[in-house]
């Protein structure tokens, strides 16, 4: 009696461990099935640090179109975190735009690690057409000084770039490469052909400014440093207005008369004009000649 029952029991027992596997495995199955019909997503971190000091975090979030290539999401929602010993805290979640940037402002208090490292993630997380993805990202603060005397005719610019270390004190850094621009009407314009500058022991990156730089209508034009896209640093940037430019030329007549201008030469008018006037002083006449043949045949005709 108590072999049979215990084969009942042994029996039972392993058609719930085997009815168990196949809830597991089904599950397990749908689960995967509902990730294979979402759409892959991925997110790309930077972290931009402008010339009046202001920092973001900025988040590029696309997904994969149609004919497998990535597209920019917008409307798309980025949770950004602090990574801390202790786990991860959310800081904001922030949507997309129509370029697939979801941009955050640098939180106040962040702290560093032991390493003086802010370290950040950003997630897709939760989404009914989306996979799951997630970026971090680590990085230092750095701080470039401009200085340049606006006398000087070399036009020569120092860049100083430094880092905070864990005294508070600035830190002089090396081998960073900083790139020189100037401010154009739609953007900035590499200031040369070799406009890229490593600094050197001093943290200090020299750099001429062609002379030949076309300004305002009165000589000032507006220099740029900045670190690009800098595994450490991130975008780092820094200007100042100086008069080195060229004076721009103020154009007495900036649109003479000529037929690709808005004004047309008075040869162009006047002969339309003699033309134009020529036909309607015809219709003119026509009309007068028509109304006077009509009051004469008025006044001859018989009365009955």
């Amino acid at each position: 009696m108590k072999k049979k029952i215990s084969i009942k029991f042994v029996l039972s027992k392993t058609l719930l461990t085997i009815a168990s596997c196949l809830l597991l495995n089904s599950a397990s199955a749908q689960a995967d099935s509902a990730r294979d019909d979402k759409i892959e997503s991925a997110i790309e971190l930077s972290f931009y640090k402008n010339a009046d000091l202001s920092k973001t975090i900025s988040a590029l979030a696309t997904t994969m179109g149609k004919d497998e290539k990535w597209i920019l999401a917008s409307d798309l929602n980025i949770s950004f975190y602090e990574q801390k010993n202790s786990g991860s805290v959310l800081l904001k979640s922030v949507l997309t735009n129509e370029r697939g940037i979801a941009t955050l402002p640098f939180p106040d208090g962040l702290s560093k690690d032991a390493n003086g490292f802010y370290r950040i993630m950003a997630r897709i997380e939760n989404n009914s057409l989306y996979n799951d993805a997630e970026e971090k990202i680590e990085f230092k603060e750095a701080t470039l000084t401009m200085k340049f005397n606006p006398a000087d005719s070399v036009h020569e610019v120092t860049v100083l770039v430094t880092e905070t270390g864990s005294n508070g004190k600035e830190i002089p850094v090396v081998e960073t490469e900083v790139n020189f621009f100037v401010l154009r009407l739609f953007g900035t314009m590499p200031a040369s052909e070799e406009f890229v500058v490593s600094s050197d022991e001093n943290g200090e990156a020299v750099f001429s400014y062609p002379r030949d730089i076309i300004g305002d209508h009165s000589g000032k034009i507006t220099l740029i440093a900045k670190i690009v896209d800098n595994k450490l640093f991130g975008t780092v940037e820094t200007k100042k207005e100086t008069s080195w430019g060229m004076v721009l030329p103020v154009e007495t007549n900036p649109f003479p008369r000529s037929l690709s201008n808005p004004k047309a030469p008075l040869q162009l008018i006047i002969t339309l004009v003699l033309i134009f006037g020529g036909i309607w002083a015809t219709y003119f006449y026509i009309f007068y000649q028509l109304k006077k043949i009509n009051e004469e045949n008025q006044i001859k005709k018989p009365v009955k």
